[in-house]
């Protein structure tokens, strides 16, 4: 049976959220709507979990990113040290996507709705937060991934093109 929760409590999410991590098995998916989130749940622990799950269980972790020089040199050291499970990918910020959301094993979801994103702590900065086992609304959620994911590889092969032209044109 499928199970569906609204979480209006960031305590209780704060306490899923890691449990989740440490339960996968195969794949974890992270969408961090904003780089302050990022470092939140790198302060909380979250990203080390994604480290120890990619190398004592050879779980495959992707994660999207809003591009910010402060989350630069954690993105870069996963990139370096784990380049076989975790790759990291950065995206346009969108205005209005200020949730995080976390896929485990394509049967799970975890999306945190941001409050504040000028606070510093978890607990201050999440609202209510939405846990799924349904197979549907999980599945949705992996799409939605899977095509943001898709997105960052065609925008980085645009710049790419656009640089070689910019060097031809000089020539």
């Amino acid at each position: 049976m499928a199970d569906i929760e609204v979480i209006q409590s960031s305590s209780r999410a704060k306490v899923l959220y890691p449990n989740l991590v440490k339960s996968a098995a195969k794949e974890i998916l992270l969408v961090f709507g904003t780089s302050g989130a990022f470092i939140r749940q790198e302060k909380m622990g979250v990203i080390q979990l994604c480290r120890e799950a990619a190398k004592q269980r050879n779980v495959r972790v992707r994660i999207l990113i809003s591009s910010h020089e402060s989350t630069a040199e954690t993105v870069q050291d996963l990139k370096e040290n784990y380049p076989k499970h975790i790759n990291a990918r950065y995206i346009e910020q969108t205005s209005g996507t200020k949730a995080t959301i976390l896929l485990v094993d394509r049967k799970v979801s975890l999306v945190m709705e941001l409050r504040d994103d000028l606070k510093t702590t978890f607990d201050e900065a999440i609202g209510l937060s939405t846990y799924s086992n349904s197979s549907s609304g999980v599945l949705s959620y992996v799409s939605i991934f899977e095509n943001l994911w898709m997105q960052t590889e065609l925008y980085q092969q645009i710049k790419e093109s656009s640089t070689r032209l910019e060097f031809c044109d000089t020539l």
